[in-house]
């Protein structure tokens, strides 16, 4: 019996070069920068600070004050960003 090498998540780490990104503003004033990163990792910053955010409710919070059709519920962060990312592209 052969065992699966384990794979490990590499969270908090920046993992490719910047792509693309937007700055989006949630119904608070808080701004955040979204960041998809070459490898497809969704990245989010707040605005002011700098500090990295959770992705995924900062962009669900996003796509449901903005009426975004993104089925956030039903995915990962990655394709949560990039449905996010197609749709904010064709909104330019």
């Amino acid at each position: 019996v052969t065992a699966e090498p384990a794979r490990t998540m590499r969270t908090g780490e920046d993992i490719g070069e910047v792509k693309e990104e937007f700055d989006i503003v949630l119904r608070d004033g808080t701004g955040y920068r979204v960041v998809m990163r070459e490898s497809g990792q969704v990245q989010v910053f707040d605005r002011d600070s700098g500090d990295k955010q959770v992705a995924r409710r900062i962009l669900a919070c996003y796509i449901d004050e903005n009426a975004l059709p993104v089925p956030h519920r039903q995915l990962a962060t990655r394709g949560i960003g990039k449905q996010f990312f197609e749709v904010m592209r064709q909104r330019m």
